[in-house]
């Protein structure tokens, strides 16, 4: 239960709740003072029950771009060295860059964070792939 306690402005008068606002108190206008209620913040325990959920899993837009998820659950990425510098490469060099490899088991667990709904499966439980 929160409190609620009141805390009055610069003057403070009697007066029946019908004229507050402006009135006449010996001949002269006084404003009559505001009454605003003032809410204590509980720090128990008890105040912050129901709040125990978990925030939202929010997928990481730049690597959602970067990464595709295969049907198996491996995590395919773009191979590097074929953005730039590359009129000292060779043709071939640059051939065998292309296309697209996967991830190493050790940045798997960073994948999964940042794609949480992706359906990614950890090396050893993907599937093998049969094709005949």
């Amino acid at each position: 239960m929160a409190s609620v306690a009141f805390q009055m402005s610069s003057l403070s008068l009697s007066a029946p709740k019908a004229t507050l606002g402006r009135s006449s108190f010996g001949g002269k206008q006084v404003r009559l003072a505001t009454i605003r209620p003032v809410q204590k913040i509980e720090t128990s325990i008890e105040a912050k029950q129901g709040h125990n959920r978990a925030g939202k899993l929010k997928t990481n837009k730049a690597a959602a771009k970067r990464f595709k998820v295969t049907g198996t659950g491996k995590v395919m990425r773009r191979q590097a060295g074929k953005q730039h510098l590359l009129a000292k490469k060779s043709p071939s060099r640059k051939h065998s860059l292309e296309g697209e490899c996967a991830l190493v088991p050790g940045d798997y667990n960073n994948a999964i964070g940042q794609l949480p709904h992706s359906g990614i499966k950890k090396p050893g439980n993907q599937k093998k792939c049969t094709k005949p």
